[in-house]
């Protein structure tokens, strides 16, 4: 404020809000000049700086006034309905809710409410400033695409008595926040694992944002086993989380870890017995043979296999479990020092005539030993044949009739082969009998 010289017995007289209630009145050496001045109490329309009071310099006065905006919240559809929640995720439809005062707003006409919600970073993702169509509205619906990040949103509502900047002595401002949440996924890159006691043991899970299918970087993953082991897990990259541990001590057996998964704005994840580590005495190795194993049809394979302890080298003892993935008849002759003889049948094999090589995956397993397996490679033969017939030169006059008579017999035994397909290359009709 500055006064001219020649101005005598000065004061101010301010117009404000009935509803105001000024709080401070400070003058231009800040200090508080309050209790001099008269109008400050609510309900009063004029304050009064009094002669003697007021003087040059930079006046601040601070007030207080009802909130024209009394409630606000962020509803969420739930198919049927919206409820207010305090939080989003991806797909989700909103609105904001907003009440007015309705005791203290009177005619909406002229009046303007401005809706704002920020990012997490700040920045605006929408914005809105509308003449209030009733003391109850709302600002939507929208919908939770991808472009809204994980985070916490602040709304701003604030509500004016005039749309004219200079006209405006009322105001309702009111600000909340809420969550954008994401799904999430935790599994294990192996979920089953296979150890002799001491060893160590490199586990490993990955944590990845579902609805993104993004790594998550940084989460807290903990773990705990039903051998007493936990610790908390140290982040690789690219969603991948470790635990470097030692079996030493661990006794021969089945072992399970649960694992523990968070990060603010992420779904927490809590899963039991995500990892099966099995204990046991070694691991168990199979020889088989290495060249082609060679058979007639409608015999039998033979294969000689041996299962050995994969660290020492020496035969298992006692019975193995071996079985294959040969889709005829086969049968197991466990000798009980790690040898096993299999008999693979060749029977209807092969099918189309001519030599067929098939490869045959062994599988072999043991208890306290784990599993294993192996593959053989198996070259079936066709039975040698010969196809005879009563005359190999036939003389016969033109638009008659002729016949022969075929035989199809094995090459050793000579024995007829029934059921057999005869084609013959003929250039007029014929008919097989």
């Amino acid at each position: 404020i500055s006064i001219p010289s020649d101005y005598k017995n000065n004061r101010a007289e301010i117009t404000k809000p009935p509803d105001w209630n000024v709080t401070q009145i400070l003058d231009g050496y800040d200090v508080n000049r309050i209790q001099d001045c008269t109008g400050t109490n609510p309900g009063s329309a004029k304050l009064i700086i009094p002669n003697g009071v007021f003087d040059e310099g930079l006046w601040e006065i601070y007030a207080t006034s009802s909130n024209y905006i009394s409630n606000g919240s962020l509803a969420v559809w739930n198919g049927t309905a919206y409820n207010e929640e305090s939080n989003l995720t991806l797909g989700n439809t909103y609105r904001i809710n907003v009440g007015l005062n309705h005791t203290l707003v009177g005619e909406l006409a002229d009046t303007q409410i401005n809706c704002t919600i920020e990012y997490p970073n700040g920045t605006i993702i929408y914005q809105n400033t509308t003449v209030p169509y009733s003391t109850e509205m709302n600002f939507g619906p929208k919908n939770v695409g991808i472009n809204m990040s994980v985070g916490t949103y602040q709304v701003t509502l604030i509500w004016t008595n005039n749309q004219s900047y200079s006209s405006r002595d009322k105001v309702g401002y009111l600000q909340f926040g809420f969550d954008v949440w994401h799904q999430t996924n935790l599994t294990a890159l192996n979920p089953n694992e296979v150890k002799v006691s001491g060893e160590p043991y490199l586990m490993k899970v990955e944590f990845r944002d579902y609805d993104l299918d993004q790594p998550i970087d940084f989460a807290t993953v903990s773990f705990n086993s039903t051998y007493g082991a936990s610790g908390t897990m140290a982040y690789l990259g690219s969603g991948i989380y470790f635990f470097d541990t030692e079996l030493s001590g661990l006794s021969e057996g089945h072992y399970d870890f649960s694992f523990n998964a968070s990060k603010n704005y992420y779904e927490n994840q809590n899963i039991r017995n995500l990892i099966h580590l099995e204990i046991i005495t070694q691991p168990l190795a199979l020889e088989v043979p290495s060249t082609i194993i060679n058979a007639n049809a409608n015999d039998y394979a033979i294969c000689r296999v041996n299962v050995t302890g994969a660290l020492t080298g020496t035969p298992i003892s006692g019975p193995v479990n071996v079985t294959t993935d040969w889709n005829k008849n086969f049968t197991v002759n466990n000798l009980g020092n790690g040898t096993v003889i299999l008999n693979l049948s060749t029977n209807d094999v092969p099918t189309q005539g001519i030599l067929e090589t098939f490869t045959i995956t062994i599988f072999a397993n043991k208890t306290n030993y784990g599993s294993t397996s192996g593959f053989i490679s198996i070259t079936v033969h066709p039975i040698p044949t010969v196809i005879t017939v009563n005359e190999t030169i036939v003389d016969v006059y033109i638009n008659r009739s002729f016949y022969l008579k075929v035989n199809y017999t094995e090459e050793v035994s000579s024995a007829v082969i029934n059921g057999a397909t005869l084609n013959v290359s003929w250039a007029s009709f014929y008919n097989i009998i």
